[in-house]
């Protein structure tokens, strides 16, 4: 299977788990005991967890929370949607039934040879250890804590789920996707550059207790605000690295189509978008950090940003 169907695979598996993971968390569902210990790989006290350590095909992920926020190998913020998934599978999830005899040893060894090895601590130490992985069409999700050469299946209470998919993200998509997040009250300037179309770039400044656009009269201020509140909560749909699309890395050689650099109260909040021509027939938008990482757009979704200056003149 190759990266692409792999990607929107996984991509749907954590779609389906997220909505599932909602409805859980907000309706507070409680599990009913169907067998003797139905609830022998969840973590009932999620609160209490500090690290969650994943290991799967040679990938280290260690998921750590440090002062109420969590990271990704030390070195990323992960994403808050994804981590409320986690925990609430790891304390919903329960046992359906064990597999059969005849089954266990090789699903076991398949668990232990290409499943997630998934450590779970709190703040004295391990509390919890097991493998999960799946059926080749990835409709049922195995278990085993490795200790009598059983597997159970396991799902959440009331769906039929593949829950073991949570614990086959890769690291990169776990972490956090919010790029700007600045407001107008706490905005200082805002550059929109279009390098091949200088016409078009405009400014967006903080000036004498309010917000102007140099050069534009008379001003609409009201398509400017429209378009400041998009960077309120603007976040990529996922992070990609090098070379996992060999044509994202090529066009990354090349000049941009539009660039956004954002300066706010904040310096944290402080960044550049590079933003590529979009490839025909691609639904993704290739977009560049000042610090160099990649992500993806839909090119929908993030189309109002590709504003220009004549579309800020009053009439």
């Amino acid at each position: 299977m190759n990266q692409k169907k792999k990607n929107i695979r996984w991509l749907s598996l954590l779609g389906i788990l997220s909505l599932i993971a909602l409805i859980l968390h907000f309706s507070g569902t409680e599990r009913k005991d169907t067998m003797g210990n139905p609830g022998m790989f969840s973590v009932a006290d999620t609160a209490s967890i500090q690290k969650i350590h994943i290991t799967r095909q040679k990938e280290n992920i260690v998921l750590e929370r440090t002062s109420g926020t969590w990271t990704v190998n030390g070195a990323y913020e992960a994403d808050e949607g994804i981590m409320m998934v986690v925990l609430t599978v790891l304390r919903q999830m329960e046992v359906s039934r064990g597999v059969s005899r005849s089954q266990a040893e090789e699903i076991v060894e398949g668990l232990k040879t290409e499943g997630a090895e998934v450590q779970i601590y709190d703040s004295k130490g391990k509390i919890s250890h097991f493998y999960a992985g799946g059926n080749l069409t990835k409709t049922l999700s195995y278990f085993t804590d490795n200790q009598n050469g059983q597997a159970w299946i396991v799902n959440l209470p009331g769906y039929d789920s593949y829950v073991a998919g949570i614990f086959e993200i890769p690291a990169i998509d776990w972490r956090r996707r919010l790029l700007f997040s600045s407001t107008w009250r706490s905005l200082l300037k805002l550059n929109a550059n279009y390098p091949y179309n200088p016409n078009y770039d405009f400014d967006i400044e903080f000036f004498a207790g309010f917000l102007k656009m140099p050069g534009i009269e008379p001003l609409d201020t009201a398509a400017m605000m429209e378009y400041i509140e998009q960077f309120e909560y603007f976040q990529a749909d996922r992070f990609i690295e090098e070379g996992m699309f060999p044509h994202y890395d090529s066009l990354a050689n090349t000049p941009p189509e539009f660039i956004i650099k954002i300066e706010d109260i904040d310096k944290l909040k402080n960044r550049t978008l590079s933003l590529y021509h979009r490839i025909p027939g691609d639904n993704n938008i290739l977009g560049v950090l000042e610090d160099g990482r990649k992500a993806l757009f839909n090119y929908r979704r993030i189309a109002g940003i590709y504003a220009r200056k004549e579309d800020f003149i009053a009439n």
